[in-house]
């Protein structure tokens, strides 16, 4: 979970500096841990009943977790996507050139 918000944050921090923009580290992605991890701690100094919500709290991380990943794949997609399409570029693909069978015996 902590991986895939820091590919996150750090990807953005490399976008923004490339087009000249101003970087917010500050993100909706971060409010669900930082909520989670307050009530890690209300859990740790006993305030509320553990176990109830120790359970509610692995399922709430996993769906945050599959959540957050998907969403960094489809935005991650989705870059890629417009910065081939703006460079003009094929990501991912060996592109050849077109050659003749002329061109191919001067080559050989």
């Amino acid at each position: 979970l902590i991986a895939v918000l820091f590919v996150d944050m750090s990807t953005e921090m490399m976008l923004c500096h490339i087009a000249h923009q101003n970087y917010n580290p500050w993100r909706w992605q971060l409010i669900p841990l930082v909520v989670l991890a307050l009530a890690s701690g209300l859990i740790a100094n006993g305030i509320e009943d553990g176990v109830g919500l120790q359970d509610q709290m692995k399922t709430w991380i996993t769906a945050y977790a599959s959540a957050i990943f998907a969403y960094n794949c489809m935005k991650t997609s989705v870059i890629l996507h417009e910065m081939c399409q703006l460079l003009d570029i094929s990501c991912f693909t060996i592109h050849r050139p077109n050659t003749t069978s002329d061109q191919a015996k001067k080559v050989q």
